[in-house]
């Protein structure tokens, strides 16, 4: 795979990361388990994250 490819995924990875961050922020373990949306949003970008790593070069 070229490094731009894995540059790009690697961007992903870090954009689910803040994404996550953001939404947590302010948030404790009882906020998180009351509210399905953002354990949704949460889930959906540990899904993002995940397919970003899966297609990361072996060399990298």
């Amino acid at each position: 795979m070229r490094k731009k490819d894995d540059i790009v995924y690697l961007r992903h990875i870090l954009d689910a990361i803040r994404l996550i961050e953001e939404y947590l922020q302010t948030k404790n373990y009882n906020d998180f388990i009351k509210n399905r949306m953002l354990q949704d949003a949460v889930i959906r970008e540990i899904e993002i994250l995940g397919e970003a790593a899966k297609n990361l070069s072996n060399e990298l």
